[in-house]
């Protein structure tokens, strides 16, 4: 059994669990990123509030067993990648909380979003992760076989993307809301032209979650009923457009959204249509299993 933790732009999560199975997990809406774009700086009260958080964390990994060092650990992503006083803020959270934060690249979260989103859905798989400040998508490249012309996935590499599109960075830049700017940003890394047929997605990350759990109408999140659920396209619209129209109060009490995030959900929502539509996904598959389920697992090994 082994922890792991990580301080997103938008939210912090620990995880408690075996490789096999998840034993403790929470999320609270800390919002590290906010005012990031207009700074570039990490702001005082969104690291002081991250930090409540982390000693909040720290009580319950005592409660597990799990405070000794090499039982845990806490990674930080696209806010703390971005933050231009990164060192400062690793030092104070040290200092605060006794944690070690290691930043990772958006090509590292990618790849932790892809072991732990697949390890329950074997075949071929292509992942987004939808954050708050960055969006990761991983796929198999194809190649072609000389002889028949054919992609051929067995020989193909497997290609980790981290675009700078989240629910919080679509919020505080408007510029980035039309659609045709989502196109660009991913175009940049994957071709627009690229085929996926035959590929299953798999969406990972509070974005899909969230719409899982609106989905199902959850008055409590249940992760074994949101992991491997099927939403279609259409039904994924029915929901931004419903959510959409209802004024933030109202939005906040829909069954299966946390108030803390029903501001943002419908950036991280308009991303993952503009996803599905653009390179012909019909349906995604939920997982609760991310890149927190693999630095479990994979340190258990």
């Amino acid at each position: 059994m082994k922890a792991a933790m990580d301080i997103g732009t938008n939210s912090t999560r620990l995880l408690i669990a075996t490789p096999e199975k998840i034993i403790h997990q929470e999320t609270t809406i800390t919002r590290i990123g906010e005012g990031l774009k207009e700074h570039q700086l990490i702001q005082d009260e969104p690291l002081a509030r991250t930090i409540r958080v982390l000693k909040k964390y720290k009580e319950t990994l005592v409660n597990y067993g799990l405070d000794n060092p090499g039982s845990h650990f806490l990674v930080a992503t696209s806010a703390m990648r971005d933050a231009l006083n990164k060192d400062e803020v690793v030092a104070k959270i040290k200092t605060e909380t006794g944690f070690r934060v290691e930043i990772i690249s958006g090509e590292r979260e990618a790849e932790l979003s892809y072991l732990g989103a697949t390890g329950d859905f074997p075949g071929r798989n292509i992942v987004i992760d939808i954050g708050g400040g960055s969006t990761e998508v991983i796929f198999q490249e194809e190649n072609l076989d000389e002889n028949s012309q054919l992609p051929n996935f067995q020989s193909g590499r497997t290609v980790f993307t981290s675009t700078n599109l989240g629910g919080v960075r679509l919020k505080e830049d408007p510029g980035l809301c039309k659609k045709e700017k989502i196109v660009e940003l991913f175009a940049e890394r994957i071709p627009s032209n690229k085929n996926f047929q035959d590929s299953r997605l798999i969406g990972v990350g509070g974005t899909i979650t969230t719409i899982a759990a609106v989905k199902l109408a959850l008055i409590e999140y249940q992760w074994e009923k949101i992991h491997g659920l099927k939403m279609t396209l259409d039904e994924i619209k029915s929901i931004h457009e419903k959510l959409k129209a209802l004024p933030l109060d109202e939005r906040k009490k829909v069954p299966g959204l946390q108030p803390e995030r029903a501001d943002i959900i419908i950036y991280g929502t308009k991303i993952l249509i503009t996803f599905m539509e653009e390179y012909g996904f019909r349906e995604i598959t939920a997982s609760d299993k991310d890149l927190l389920f693999a630095l479990v697992s994979t340190s258990n090994n």
